[in-house]
Formats: structure tokens, C-alpha cells, sequence
């Protein structure tokens, strides 16, 4: 098991070793080829895409050319599309999306350790992991969305999730969309033309001839502000660009609830869906192979003053405008909140990676002063779900 993130090592050691596996972990590909070149034999490996150094890619490109490696069974731990990963086809028996599944990961390497061929589940796609969200009648739902490669991908998404959807290019249109047509849902883009989604929503809200829809916020900016400003003009729901197929199965769940409660969501329900990915919590209890409290808490335990950490080592080494480290810690911190479901301080850490890899800083006070006040959301959020369990 090759992965830079020692969340994720943690993680799939202890689903592995509930299966029985005897795991050999490596936190680089430089490692992972000291164990081939020292002798150490395999009966297959998982390999993370994103790794700094060496790449998922990279690495097995290497192991191909390195004595144990050359027939190695590879699988590929990514959140690459399928066109993506295209070039690395003939290198991996297998690729599974992250986050990963149990079952998926237990089939594939089940295919693997048998068949010696990966199976047919090990390349599904993600929406076979997902499923169709629960709904108890159709919903009617529009994207107000002005690119129209976002168009593209929100609405392929929505229909993959059993969910068609009209389009809107801009917050003039949405609003005459609604007059004409009763929408229940509304994908709204922030950032329009002509008319943007903060001010078509406070118009939608002001409107008794509209039948009020449940109207998710969508946008690049995953900050503080930007949250409480869409909250402040009536919108119920909040999800960071770019389109995720996840992150839109999630909004239709909250939608469902909504809607069979008929009232509002409140503002709580709303944030916590930013802080906290109810989908990955799940995950987690599947992945560990348990239903009790006690070990999935336990894992909890053990993560949380990790990312704690990072928080304060990214907040540090930016106060030093050091470009190399916060680019570092960012990307660990991406990696470990993706895997406990931090949603917001995964987009935050995305946010400020991709700007720190260009050697640059500069307009990122926001996102980091956003970084201590998410985690303390992200923290009474899992409270909250732990309550519940």
C-alpha cells in the first residue's frame, strides 16, 4: 500500500488486516522501490495517484522496470475521471475511486488474488458506489449554471443520479424559469452574468407568485463569508466547484429531507452539510468493517489532532510565506479531511494547494483565516453525528 497520506495508510491497514491481509505500508514510491529492490515480494499493490515526489503514474511506470515489479498486480487509488486515466490503463489491473468502498476494494482484490484479472465492479463508476438518492416522487430541477462545459457536467451528473434537469444560463433566466415551470430544486451559481445567483435568490425569496424552491448555492469560493453570504440571502443548501458527482447526490439527500419535513432547512442542518460529509462517515464505518461506536470513534480519536496539526502548520508556514511548505501541508490536509469527511476544510485546503504549487500566496488571507473556524464546524458537526449513532 503506497500513499503519502498517513490517514489513508492508517485506514485500509486496518480494513486489510480485518480481511485477513498482512499489509505493507509505504509512505512514498522512493520506499515502495527499496522494498522491490531488497527482495520483498508481493501479491499485489495499491497506489495512490496523487503523491508529491512520484506520482501514482510514475511509480508504477518504474515498478514495470524493477525485478518483483514486472508482473505485479497495480491498483490505482485516484478521483481521476475514466478519460483521465486513460494513459495509465495498461499499467493498472484496476482503479478504484476515492473515497474508497469496502466492498468494491474487497471484490476487486478478490478478482485479482483469483482470477488474476480485475473485476468488473473494480471499474465501475462512481455513481454504482452511490446508488440513486431515495426520493419519494420526482423532482423537478433546474441548474442555473453560465459556463456550458459546467452546464455539461452538472446536468450528465444529475442523470446519472436518475435526475433530469433543465438549465438556466444566468439568475435573469432561473427567475422566469420558475415563473414558468414549478421547480422543487435549484443548482444555483453564484457567479453569473447579468444577473448572479445572490441576487436572483433574494429576488426568488421576495416573490409570492414563485413556488418557493429549495436552492443550493454553488461556487469556486469555499470560505466563510462566501457561506454566510448565501445563507443570508435565503439559499438552503451550499456545495464548492467543480461539479462532484458526491457533493450532488449529497444536496439531493438534504433536498428529500427537506422536502418530506416540509419546512426549511434550518441553518444548522445547512452548515453542517459544508463541514461534514455525512457520506463519508458512512464510508468510514463500512471500510472499518464495523458498526461500533468505539472503533469507528477510536479512528476519529487518532485523525482529528492530526488535522489539528496540519491547521496550524499550513496557518504557520504561510505566516512565513513559505510557498514549498504550505503546499505540503495542504495537500496532506486535502488527503486527511477528504478521508473524515471534512468537506469545507478539504475545499479550503484544495483552494489554497493549487495557488501555493503556482509559488504564490497572495489573496489567500480569506482561506486562511477560514481554516480555524472550519475546523472548529468540523468538530461540532461529528458531535452532532456522533449523538446520532
Amino acid at each position: 500500500m503506497v500513499d503519502d497520506n498517513e490517514t489513508n495508510r492508517r485506514l485500509l491497514r486496518l480494513q486489510l488486516e480485518s480481511w485477513g491481509a498482512r499489509p505493507t505500508l509505504a509512505e512514498s514510491g522512493a520506499v515502495a522501490l527499496e522494498l522491490l529492490e531488497g527482495g520483498a515480494r508481493f501479491d499485489y499493490a495499491l497506489l495512490d495517484m496523487h503523491m508529491p515526489a512520484m506520482d501514482g503514474l510514475e511509480l508504477a511506470t518504474r515498478l514495470r522496470e524493477t525485478p518483483g515489479g514486472e508482473s505485479l498486480p497495480l491498483v490505482m487509488l485516484t478521483s481521476l475521471s475514466q478519460r483521465e486515466r486513460a494513459p495509465a490503463s495498461s499499467l493498472f489491473a484496476a482503479f478504484l475511486t476515492k473515497p474508497i468502498k469496502a466492498s468494491r476494494l474487497y471484490n476487486t482484490l478478490l478478482g485479482l488474488l483469483g482470477a488474476g484479472v480485475p473485476t468488473q465492479a473494480s471499474r465501475a463508476g462512481e455513481e454504482d458506489e452511490l446508488g440513486k438518492p431515495a426520493l419519494s416522487r420526482v423532482a423537478r430541477v433546474l441548474i442555473a449554471e453560465d459556463n456550458a462545459i459546467n452546464q455539461k457536467v452538472a446536468s450528465l451528473s444529475l442523470r446519472r443520479l436518475g435526475v433530469r434537469a433543465a438549465v438556466a444560463s444566468n439568475g435573469l433566466e432561473a427567475i422566469q424559469a420558475l415563473l414558468d415551470v414549478e421547480y422543487d430544486l435549484v443548482f444555483m451559481d453564484v457567479h453569473m452574468p447579468e444577473l448572479d445567483g445572490l441576487e436572483a435568490t433574494r429576488r426568488i425569496r421576495a416573490r409570492a407568485d414563485v413556488r418557493q424552491p429549495y436552492i443550493a448555492a454553488v461556487t469556486a469560493n469555499a470560505t466563510v463569508k462566501d457561506r454566510a453570504r448565501c445563507l443570508e440571502v435565503g439559499m438552503n443548501d451550499y456545495i464548492s466547484k467543480p461539479y462532484r458527482l458526491r457533493d450532488m447526490y449529497g444536496v439531493l439527500e438534504r433536498f428529500e429531507r427537506w422536502r418530506t419535513g416540509g419546512g426549511a432547512a434550518s441553518e444548522r442542518d445547512t452548515l453542517d452539510a459544508g463541514a461534514l460529509d455525512p457520506a463519508a462517515l458512512e464510508n468510514l464505518k463500512e471500510l472499518l468493517g464495523t458498526d461500533e461506536r468505539a472503533k469507528i470513534e477510536g479512528f476519529l480519536e487518532d485523525v482529528l489532532p492530526d488535522i489539528e496539526s496540519l491547521v496550524e502548520t499550513l496557518v504557520d508556514a504561510a505566516a512565513r510565506a513559505d510557498a514549498s511548505a504550505v503546499t505540503v501541508a495542504a495537500h496532506t490536509l486535502k488527503g486527511n479531511c477528504g478521508t473524515v469527511g471534512a468537506s469545507e476544510l478539504s475545499a479550503l485546503a484544495r483552494t489554497i494547494e493549487a495557488q501555493a504549487q503556482r509559488g504564490t500566496l497572495e489573496d489567500l488571507d480569506e482561506q486562511l483565516a477560514s481554516m480555524r473556524p472550519a475546523l472548529a464546524r468540523y468538530h461540532d458537526a461529528v458531535a452532532r453525528a456522533r449523538a446520532r449513532w
